[in-house]
């Protein structure tokens, strides 16, 4: 049998393992990366993409796919049962569409964000993620290839603890990748169409079957780290003898991505019908597609292996009567699925620091708030930026126990959120304008922007900082949007488009008023230390050895006041080799008074006079904030869990001296080296 050895191994290559996967091939992490389908997701399934993914995406440099191929989700529109007509009939509700209008805008303001949600199919996410990872040289999907036994060495020490046996398929053995999509014929056949699945052109040996490594062979993977993101009946989860807890409900629900002919008005806005024959939501879609959800009778029975014949007509009889007196037909359909509303998640995120849990993993529910694909990726971005800080002997292992501390939390605001929502939906009664408020709030909150972590080892506490200093920069949350100016061209630039996912941490310096002297004396008298604080530790990146941080300073004054190279060299830095980083000073204005908007300080309600430092995690969260007398306190608390480059270690830190598995939460299967 063969074997090999690889840092990390992703199981799973949907939206969460994808993320991972990205992230290591930025950071020049090696991993591998396995998947049982023979192609990526080619339509259909998860579609809404929110706005704190499409920051993370930004972060990666790939928002613009999304912006280019998906469509924005505009205007909010809500549908109740006409009440002039008791056999059915729908009529639009535009007081309580407006007040959803506006209380989208007021959190969109709160949140810091110019960003729209947008809709966009799995294929196309999936897609962009490949090619992001290829394009910095990460490893290539391995299709075909499924997990056997999993075990984990009860030598926590060892450099490989983690052994995965996999199994590279038969091509005969591959599922076909079956779309669903079809036309109507004349004499009302379905006819099998190829469907909407070459995404952007880019990866065409992504849509047909395939196996990864040589079929039938089976290979011993030795790994350091494994993350198990292969979905809801993750084979990762079960061999770990993990369970989900939850129920299923007797919700039976049907969604189908068509190109709709219909009369109904609101078809291309984001819309919530309650009828007496069941609730609706429209989701209008790229390419001219919506998808369309729709609650199917209560007696209605789940089968399994659905037909498109029988799929589709019991989708869209139910559509049909909902939507009355409007029509509601189509010639093309792109996908369908029906299935149960089921809330299920796992407490438990991992497995002795070692083996992880991602997205539907371990958090399941409802598709119909778009959450699942965005909370899963989400998941990942957090996690891997830990993992590579620790292989890269930045941080002390023990800092990777905040994932589960971070996430769950997430999990259970999310379950909450579908649980309300399906109350609301499956409840076939005309909802109260309180409980549109409640879903839509909590559906605002839930897009990732207001996810605030609790202090924990990379989440420093009241008692190591002073928030005070930048109110509006919260611990634990990241970093709101605002524009401000670069100190060396004058161009508007977005503070997220500074923080960009490389791995660095960074120190955001307000300086205040520099054009007074004792002001900028006082900048310049932490050139020093921030120099050598930056340099003290290494940096998880291969891209850029040299520092863990970068310094970005922020100034209150008009830009053409004030010249860079009044600032020593921490703040406006020097390479013999490229000159002057013309990208690390901004300030607040400019002369032309149109263009002031305002700048960081308002924005994050910084002191003028006393200015503030700010500490940002490689995943764009606030981890510390204070005075910029502060700054030995930020140093002392980043001590409590950086690894110096001085510090010289054998093999892989041990946390604590424990080794033994059952100390850890191992399953006994695992501790005694028995194959799951």
């Amino acid at each position: 049998m063969a074997e090999s050895t690889t840092d990390v191994v992703i199981v799973g290559a949907g939206p969460a393992g994808m993320m991972a996967s990205m992230y290591f091939a930025e950071m020049g992490i090696p991993f591998r990366i396995i998947d049982k389908r023979g192609t990526r997701t080619l339509n259909g399934r998860a579609d809404g993409f929110h706005t704190r993914t499409l920051e993370i995406w930004e972060s990666f440099g790939i928002a613009d796919k999304a912006r280019k191929h998906g469509v924005p989700l505009g205007q909010f529109s809500m549908w109740n049962p006409d009440p002039n007509n008791e056999d059915g009939g729908i009529v639009r509700n535009r007081d309580l569409a407006r007040g959803v209008g506006q209380t989208n805008v007021v959190m969109e303001e709160q949140a810091g964000t110019n960003e729209k949600p947008w809709a966009i199919h799995q294929g196309f996410i999936e897609a962009a993620m490949i090619e992001a990872t290829r394009v910095r040289g990460g490893a290539r999907v391995e299709r075909g290839t499924v997990p056997e036994s999993i075990l984990l060495d009860t030598d926590l020490s060892a450099e490989y603890p983690v052994l995965v046996k996999v199994r590279h398929m038969l091509k005969s053995e591959v599922a076909s990748p079956r779309t669903g999509a079809h036309s109507i014929a004349e004499d009302g056949s379905l006819k099998p169409e190829r469907g909407f699945i070459d995404a952007f052109g880019g990866d065409p040996h992504e849509i047909s079957s395939s196996v990864g490594g040589k079929e039938g062979s089976v290979e011993t993977i030795r790994a350091k780290y494994v993350i198990g993101a292969d979905g809801a009946h993750s084979w990762v989860r079960r061999s770990l003898g993990l369970s989900m807890e939850g129920e299923t409900t007797d919700a039976i629900w049907g969604a189908i991505d068509i190109k709709p002919l219909t009369n109904f008005p609101d078809v291309r806005k984001v819309t919530n019908i309650f009828s007496r024959h069941g609730s609706a939501l429209l989701i209008p879609r790229e390419l001219g597609l919506v998808r369309v959800y729709v609650q199917l009778p209560d007696d209605y029975i789940l089968r399994k292996g659905y037909e498109p014949e029988e799929g589709v007509s019991d989708i869209m009889s139910t559509a049909r009567k909902i939507l009355a007196p409007y029509t509601m037909d189509y010639k093309y359909c792109d996908w369908f699925t029906i299935y149960a509303v089921a809330q299920r998640m796992c407490k438990t995120y991992s497995v002795s620091n070692r083996i992880f849990l991602a997205g539907d993993a371990v958090h399941t529910h409802s598709p119909k708030g778009g959450q699942g694909q965005n909370v899963s990726q989400q998941d990942t971005y957090n996690l891997a930026f830990k993992i590579a800080a620790v292989l890269r002997n930045q941080m002390s292992p023990s800092i990777l126990s905040t994932y589960q501390t971070e996430r769950l939390p997430v999990a259970y605001e999310l379950i909450e959120l579908d649980q309300i929502q399906g109350k609301i939906m499956d409840s076939r009664k005309e909802p109260s304008a309180n409980d549109i408020k409640l879903m839509v709030d909590r559906l605002l909150k839930q897009n990732g922007t207001g996810v605030m972590y609790s202090p924990n080892a990379l989440i420093a506490g009241p008692e190591q900082t002073n928030q005070e200093a930048a109110k509006k920069l919260k611990l634990g949350m990241r970093v709101p949007n605002t524009s401000v100016f670069n100190q060396s061209n004058g161009v508007a630039t977005n503070v997220q488009s500074l923080l960009e996912s490389t791995g660095s941490w960074r120190i955001l310096v307000f300086a205040g008023d520099v054009t007074k002297a004792e002001q900028l004396e006082r900048i310049n008298n932490l050139n020093e230390d921030l120099d050598v604080l930056i340099h003290k530790y290494p940096s998880a990146s291969t891209r850029q050895p040299e520092k863990f941080a970068e310094i970005l300073t922020f100034h209150s004054a008009n830009i053409n006041d004030v010249d860079s190279k009044v600032f020593h060299s921490a703040f406006f830095p020097h390479d013999a080799v490229d000159g002057y980083n013309y990208d690390t000073i901004f300030g607040d204005f400019t002369d032309l008074a149109e263009e002031c908007t305002g700048g960081a300080y308002r924005a994050y309600d910084v002191d003028l006079e006393q200015g503030a430092l700010v500490l940002v995690r490689p995943d764009q969260v606030v981890a510390w904030v204070g005075y910029l007398r502060d700054l030995s306190v930020m140093r002392d608390w980043l001590a409590t869990f950086m690894i110096s480059k001085d510090v010289k270690l054998n093999g892989v830190l041990k946390e604590n001296g424990v080794q033994d598995g059952s100390q850890n939460g191992l399953p006994n299967d695992l501790q005694h080296g028995v194959h799951a």
